[in-house]
């Protein structure tokens, strides 16, 4: 971790732990059974949560319930119940690390800090207040307060301070991690329309939960919940068929493109072999003779021939379908690769990390088909760390075994510049390649192989700047 994102992260935690010490000292008497209660709904918020279509961020209820904790709580108890559910949400439901976690809890609750404060300056109560009344008299005070144009007014500046305040922080971190400017990181990450609409319903979606607290008080809230839990499976059905169909298409499209490589690669395999030979004796032949025009023109010739020998390797590569699958230790399989790879000039100065999963099973796989993968994704990643000047350039290999899916995931990760984003969807087509002598066979290649073993490879890139190639494959 670099050190200015370590003084960010620790800056952060520190003022979160300073405010919260400051609610322990300030605060007289604390509504308990409201803090409670708030804090469980934040907390069954954070598990409403799915990716977004594209993988690259996620959404969920939570603006909605904190939102509503701010205008329901007052400052200092809103602040603690914000930051208790979303440090236990990260780690019981996103599976995040404890340190990440605390950092995530910490941002939101300085957000939650700044965004309460100003709606008890603008409004000048909480609706906590209105909950001693009697059902008639809290349900008609409630509608008339959520009318009221002031209410409105402060509510709407609390909600852009909250996500103001939270994505700066956000921001602040990302350009420490990746150096790219705050305002870029801003655009990509906050301000695209997807991300706009889904924050604004779910800042119109405030109201109504105070609405129905307030006229139904649990009741209401069982609801509104149980609601939006169909809305919540419906939504990750949906995201779930629409990524297995794209799954499905790519994949008859790289099974109809490997017959036709297949019958190309024939062809011309045997015209190869006979240029091969000539253009190696014209390239002797213009070394011994005195015009610098002809070596040139022969070197050329011999270039052009030992690419085109390559791309019909890539045709045969791509166009291989069967499998001669035995049992296979995959943590010595990928010892194996690596000690094959490291003597190679492109990974020079390169450091290797490999972290095995110690009760990872035999696995049924083509041990030769699978090593061309690992060699490919090796490779992809040394030529990603050349680009970059960095003191240590490291290539982290992992693996890992679920038993209750009986899968293992293989994962290949490098601190290089990243992949850019409008090539993740792209990055695995045939010809695709962003390299000069390149034929983008290499990764059409592996995800050919991880299909023709029932497995999928996805491709992210690592905050605070890297790849990572995600292998999963069947235990079977």
């Amino acid at each position: 971790m670099k050190p200015k994102v370590k003084l960010i992260v620790g800056l952060v935690i520190a003022a979160a732990a300073l405010l919260a010490l400051v609610a322990v000292v300030v605060q007289d008497t604390w509504p308990l059974r409201d803090m409670i209660l708030w804090t469980v709904l934040c907390l069954v918020s954070e598990f409403f949560w799915v990716k977004t279509p594209k993988g690259d961020s996620v959404q969920s209820l939570a603006l909605t319930t904190n939102l509503s904790t701010f205008l329901v709580l007052e400052p200092l108890p809103a602040m603690l119940a914000v930051f208790v559910s979303n440090v236990a949400g990260n780690i019981l439901f996103r599976r995040s690390k404890w340190y990440r976690a605390l950092y995530n809890g910490s941002q939101l609750m300085l957000a939650a800090g700044a965004a309460s404060v100003l709606y008890l300056v603008l409004s000048g109560h909480p609706f906590q207040n209105l909950f001693a009344l009697s059902l008639v008299e809290r349900t008609r005070l409630v509608v008339t307060t959520v009318g009221n144009w002031r209410f409105l007014a402060a509510f709407l500046a609390t909600a852009a301070t909250y996500i103001g305040v939270n994505n700066s922080l956000m921001a602040w971190l990302m350009n420490a991690m990746t150096g790219r400017p705050m305002l870029t990181l801003w655009k990509e990450n906050c301000l695209y329309p997807e991300e706009v609409q889904s924050n604004l319903a779910l800042i119109l979606l405030t109201p109504l939960m105070i609405l129905l607290y307030g006229a139904l008080g649990i009741v209401g809230l069982v609801i509104l919940f149980a609601s939006l839990a169909l809305v919540h499976q419906a939504n990750r059905r949906y995201l779930a068929l629409d990524r297995a169909e794209n799954s499905l298409v790519r994949s008859q499209r790289m099974a109809a493109m490997g017959e036709m490589a297949q019958e190309i690669g024939r062809s011309l395999e045997d015209y190869l072999k006979e240029l091969k030979g000539s253009a190696g004796r014209v390239l002797q032949r213009a070394r011994r003779s005195e015009s610098e025009g002809a070596f040139r023109s022969a070197e050329i010739i011999h270039v052009n021939v030992e690419n085109m020998s390559a791309l019909v390797d890539g045709l045969a590569a791509f166009s291989h379908r069967e499998t001669n699958r035995v049992p296979t230790d995959i943590n010595e399989l990928l010892r194996r690769t690596m000690d094959f790879v490291r003597p190679q000039n492109r990974f020079d100065n390169i450091h290797f990390k490999f972290t095995p999963d110690p009760i990872l099973p035999l696995v049924n796989v083509d041990p030769a088909q699978l090593q061309q993968v690992f060699i490919n994704l090796l490779a992809n990643a040394a030529d990603a760390l050349a680009e970059v000047d960095r003191p240590v350039k490291k290539i982290f290999v992992e693996t890992a075994y679920d038993p209750n899916a009986q899968r293992i995931a293989i994962s290949f990760a490098d601190n290089g510049p990243g992949i850019p984003e409008a090539n993740l969807e792209r990055i695995f087509e045939p010809h695709f390649t962003t390299k000069v002598t390149g034929h983008g066979f290499g990764l059409s290649t592996v995800f050919r192989i991880a299909a023709n073993h029932h497995g999928r490879i996805h491709a992210a890139n690592v905050p605070g700047g890297g790849a990572r190639f995600l292998l999963d494959l069947p235990n079977a």
